[in-house]
């Protein structure tokens, strides 16, 4: 765009060369090619200046962040193995717990590895049954089918499955899932194209 801009100008400037009055628009084609390229450096300068604020914006989390793992150093914990993985928040209503994501694998060892799409194990952990039950869309044929959601019922959507826990003041509904953002979440969630089971 830049380029052209100046391609533009540099042919307006020959073709001007040749007139009578090309002494008096040169000096004015000179003032537009030089507002011109202010223009193009200012946006580039912009662009810069919005990158560098979101650097500082993605810094200022991180260092949150460490003050946050720094605090939980600071009490007192019995040692981790090398192979823990960092503590996760999960949002429950106003309360916030942690749970490491090596917790949940450990807690729930009962039903095998956890695989990298992990909602449905997750499930089953909750509610029970097979290997089959991993792949989120095989919840479709859990329990019985209900015709619309109810607290305690199991929603599933083609590539997601989980539970309903709540319903907000204004009629959404809460749902507590696995690997929802890579970890056990309860938020309020759209339950369009879903079903559900009991």
């Amino acid at each position: 765009m830049i380029r052209l801009g100046i391609f533009v100008l540099a042919g307006t400037l020959a073709a001007l060369v040749g007139s009578p009055s090309a002494r008096a628009e040169r000096s004015e084609i000179a003032w537009m090619f030089e507002q011109f390229e202010a223009s193009a450096k200012a946006t580039v300068k912009g662009k810069r200046a919005a990158r560098s604020e979101q650097r500082q914006t993605r810094v200022r989390l991180a260092s949150l962040e460490s003050v946050s793992d720094t605090l939980e150093d600071a009490q007192p914990q019995r040692r981790r193995s090398a192979r823990a993985q960092p503590r996760q928040r999960v949002r429950v209503a106003s309360l916030e717990r942690e749970i490491s994501v090596a917790d949940v694998g450990a807690r729930y060892s009962n039903v095998g590895p956890r695989p990298r799409k992990w909602c449905g194990w997750w499930m089953r952990t909750q509610r029970g049954g097979g290997p089959e039950f991993n792949v989120a869309w095989n919840w479709r044929n859990y329990g019985s089918p209900i015709p619309g959601p109810q607290i305690g019922a199991v929603v599933v959507w083609r590539h997601h499955v989980g539970e309903i826990v709540g319903q907000t003041a204004d009629g959404r509904w809460i749902v507590r899932s696995g690997n929802d953002g890579g970890r056990v979440r309860e938020r309020v969630r759209s339950l369009a194209g879903a079903i559900f089971r009991i």
